[in-house]
């Protein structure tokens, strides 16, 4: 008993039983290439395998459209996803944009997230990655965004951070 107490005491010394691959991610967002053609981001999306939350998803009402995806080469067993803008409704949101991080939670259909929640001074790009929930609905077709420590709406309510002010429903 005693060196699984020793190697419980490590690890969590160590952060691995703490460690969030949240933790690791940008204190603001970059811009990557390759997501400036709706039709080309949907092509290159229908050529993978892709898990439940991945996809092309439209913010309804406003017709912005923002793509999650895996990131390759995450390390440890967490599979981590990006939130990255492909059309906005704000112009000055470039293509591309990072606009946050997520990772699935123990509970099916629920990801921990960090989204991007306020803008630079030049407005160049995203700082202050907040903590959020984001929960896919039961059959697969609307996500919702809620700040935690806040009630949340129902399925497709409204993120909490001042970028995404909008309801969301996959394409």
């Amino acid at each position: 008993m005693r060196p699984l107490s020793i190697l419980l005491i490590l690890l969590f010394m160590s952060g691995t039983l703490t460690a969030s691959v949240l933790d690791d991610i940008p204190s603001r967002s970059e811009r990557i290439e390759g997501y400036s053609n709706p039709t080309l981001v949907r092509q290159r999306m229908a050529s993978m395998p892709l898990h439940d939350i991945e996809g092309l998803w439209e913010f309804a009402g406003e017709g912005s459209l923002m793509a999650i995806e895996r990131v390759n080469g995450t390390h440890g067993a967490a599979t981590l996803y990006r939130l990255v803008n492909v059309k906005s409704a704000d112009i000055s949101m470039r293509e591309g944009t990072v606009m946050g991080y997520l990772t699935p939670t123990a509970k099916r259909r629920q990801y921990d997230a960090r989204i991007y929640s306020s803008r630079s001074d030049d407005h160049t790009f995203l700082t202050r990655p907040s903590r959020n929930l984001i929960t896919l609905s039961d059959d697969g077709t609307r996500i919702s965004f809620k700040a935690y420590g806040r009630k949340s709406g129902s399925i497709g309510g409204v993120c909490s951070c001042p970028i995404c002010t909008v309801t969301s429903s996959l394409l």
